[in-house]
């Protein structure tokens, strides 16, 4: 009587029925919950699968993380031939503001996630080039950069959390004007800031940022 010999299998090697979804179905529907607030739970149910189903294709939510920053990377585009480097850092900030846009959550990941940065240094070394030809140090792009990059992140947080839509379907911005209200408090009147519709837009970035530029041009830090 023969035996059968015992099956081997390749060790890590997935087994079970392949998905009927694709890496990149997997990477929209986080994108639409949020990079900063997805789990693999929401994007599974968003999918109308079971979570396992995902880590066949994602082996961690850190992975999928990973995959949409660099995804946001590929698409962020400076326009270097600008003619000067106040220009140019108008263009990058603008192109900042963009990616935090198109995909949710991320300026709070960019925050949050040690490896963010990797994804952007060969275009941020790119842009920091051509800095550097328009006049400016190695020093002083860097900073520069550095400093508007977090500046437009800094300013995309809160409004996000002023257009987020509560359960009761009031925006963050309502509460606000509500809560006020309710404390008897008139924003035209007791208020430095009055809550208004520019605190779901893009806010003050436009100011903050001829601020920083015109601060620059007058005192950007010299080579140590």
């Amino acid at each position: 009587m023969s035996t059968q010999p015992t099956p081997r299998f390749r060790r890590g090697r997935k087994t079970g029925p392949k998905p009927k979804f694709s890496r990149d179905d997997v990477l929209a529907a986080a994108i639409s919950i949020g990079l900063d607030t997805f789990t693999v739970a929401s994007v599974a149910k968003v999918l109308g699968v079971a979570p396992p189903a995902i880590y066949r294709l994602f082996s961690s939510r850190d992975e999928l993380v990973d995959v949409a920053l660099s995804t946001a990377a590929r698409s962020f585009h400076v326009d270097v031939e600008e003619s000067s480097w106040k220009d140019l850092l108008r263009s990058y900030a603008r192109e900042v503001w963009r990616l935090c846009e198109e995909f949710p959550g991320l300026s709070v990941v960019i925050f949050d996630y040690p490896l963010a940065f990797t994804h952007i240094l060969p275009k941020a070394e790119q842009l920091m080039a051509r800095l550097v030809s328009l006049g400016l140090t190695e020093l002083q792009a860097g900073f520069a950069i550095d400093f508007i990059g977090d500046t437009v992140l800094g300013t995309h947080i809160p409004i996000s959390s002023m257009r987020r839509v509560d359960e009761s379907g009031q925006t963050g911005l309502e509460r606000i004007e509500e809560r006020l209200q309710d404390l008897g408090i008139s924003p035209e009147k007791d208020l430095p800031l009055t809550p208004d519709e520019s605190w779901m837009d893009t806010g003050n970035l436009d100011l903050k940022l001829e601020f920083i530029l015109a601060g620059l041009e007058a005192g950007l830090p010299k080579e140590s």
